[in-house]
C-alpha cells in the first residue's frame, strides 16, 4: 500500500510555518463559530406579544393564547413570591417591578 505523502508532491511543497498557520487559523475560526453567545431573551417582553381582543377557537392563536395565560400565571406568581420563579414550570419568571407613586403632601 502506498502512502499518498510519497507519491503527491503538493504536501512537500508547502512550508511547515504555513501548515501550522493554517491549523491555527482552522481551529480558531472553528472555536470562534462554536462559542459565539445566542442573543439573550428578556423574559419580561411577553406581555406585549399576549394582546388578545378575543379568544382564538383554533390552531396556533389558541396554543399562543395558552401559552400567555400560563406566562400571566407565572408572573402573578413571581409577584406574588418577590422573586424570580424556577418552579411550577416557571423558569426564570421576574416580578414585575412595583410602580413608583408619589404622594405630594
Amino acid at each position: 500500500m502506498l502512502d499518498i505523502s510519497a507519491i503527491s508532491s503538493v504536501t512537500h511543497r508547502i512550508p511547515p510555518g504555513a501548515r501550522l498557520a493554517a491549523l491555527g487559523l482552522v481551529v480558531g475560526l472553528s472555536y470562534g463559530v462554536a462559542t459565539t453567545a445566542p442573543a439573550a431573551a428578556n423574559p419580561a417582553d411577553w406581555p406585549p406579544g399576549c394582546q388578545f381582543k378575543t379568544v382564538p377557537n383554533s390552531g396556533p392563536g389558541e396554543m399562543q393564547h395558552q401559552f400567555c395565560q400560563r406566562l400571566n400565571d407565572c408572573q402573578q406568581m413571581a409577584n406574588a413570591a418577590g422573586h424570580t420563579i424556577f418552579g411550577a414550570g416557571c423558569f426564570w419568571v421576574p416580578p414585575q417591578a412595583p410602580s413608583v407613586t408619589r404622594l405630594n403632601r
